[in-house]
């Protein structure tokens, strides 16, 4: 079946499920058995499955429909130019039914105690933008496990904050009130959700529970920084600090965010002010956090930490994303 986005329709079931991916054939299966594991621990009475497929190489979109058949709605972007996720999520929300949608990337397997915490007696969200822990598993490139990670989000208490990952739940009248994500973001465009919906008043309710758990190649795997480099994804972030600097809630994703680079300019205004030896403060910094990560090497994480940090300061200044 292949979806055309259209104008939302009126919303007729309590939930839908958006997996968005880009061959992701390891994890997408799984990925769908998951939100269907979640309805049912959650007795979900009516709710859907909708699979936003970009144009994938490797059949992830031929193993849906061969193990799922009608019972996940799909919609294929092949053929479209320029495709993120931000995209991908907008064109599964212009078809979907739901009150509320649930947004979840192909590699991420949803909790199924979740939903237990996130809805109300009547299935409907308890706030409108929930979010939760996203424990990860980390592979290399060839995809061997290499190791975990707690929780991404860092999330110990129920509380709000503006700054949100890609998996999330959000009421529909709240998502078509900002008029969703913005496709000119590659990436970055969760967090620009989270503060413009804490623009309008609507900060994410937090709870210290997995919402699912995330499998990924590592952040600093070579191919994965090499690659981010060269596409220019590093440059988003700054974008970011620029649309939203005067925005309360970003502040404190700034300061958690950009530490290493507030780090480094810090030991680079030194180093020319006082003493070139004050460049060891950013080195220092990164060995210490290279030690936190087993899974990383001093090196990957000093040029990985480094080329995030300058993207970052040339994003703020140079970048303007186009449409």
């Amino acid at each position: 079946m292949r979806s055309t986005p259209a104008e939302s329709p009126t919303p007729s079931v309590a939930l839908s499920f958006i997996l968005i991916a880009r061959n992701q054939a390891r994890t997408i299966l799984d990925s769908v058995a998951s939100a269907q594991a979640a309805a049912a621990r959650a007795g979900l009475r009516a709710f859907e499955i909708i699979y936003v497929d970009s144009c994938s190489t490797d059949g992830s979109l031929e193993l849906v429909e061969a193990r799922y058949g009608e019972a996940v709605r799909r919609v294929s972007l092949a053929g479209q130019s320029r495709i993120n996720a931000a995209i991908a999520r907008n064109a599964g929300a212009r078809v979907a039914r739901g009150a509320a949608l649930f947004f979840v990337d192909g590699d991420m397997e949803i909790d199924p105690d979740f939903l237990l915490a996130a809805l109300d007696g009547q299935q409907a969200l308890i706030h409108p933008l929930i979010i939760g822990q996203l424990p990860e598993r980390f592979y290399s490139s060839d995809w061997t496990p290499i190791g975990t990670g707690p929780d991404r989000y860092r999330i110990r208490t129920r509380g709000y904050r503006g700054e949100i990952g890609g998996v999330l739940l959000v009421s529909r009248k709240h998502f078509e009130e900002i008029h969703g994500f913005r496709p000119e973001l590659r990436v970055n465009e969760d967090l620009d959700f989270g503060l413009r919906m804490a623009e309008i008043g609507v900060q994410a309710l937090t709870l210290p529970q997995p919402i699912a758990l995330h499998h990924t190649i590592e952040y600093f795997d070579w191919s994965r920084l090499w690659g981010s480099i060269r596409d220019g994804s590093l440059l988003y972030p700054g974008a970011l600090f620029r649309r939203h600097i005067l925005n309360p809630a970003y502040w404190p994703l700034l300061a958690s965010h950009q530490r290493p680079t507030i780090v480094l300019v810090l030991a680079i205004g030194l180093a020319v002010a006082v003493h070139p030896a004050w460049i060891l403060l950013h080195i220092g910094y990164v060995a210490a956090k290279s030690l936190r990560n087993s899974h990383q090497g001093f090196w990957q994480t000093l040029i990985g930490t480094t080329a995030r940090s300058v993207s970052f300061l040339l994003g703020a200044l140079l970048f303007r994303p186009r449409p």
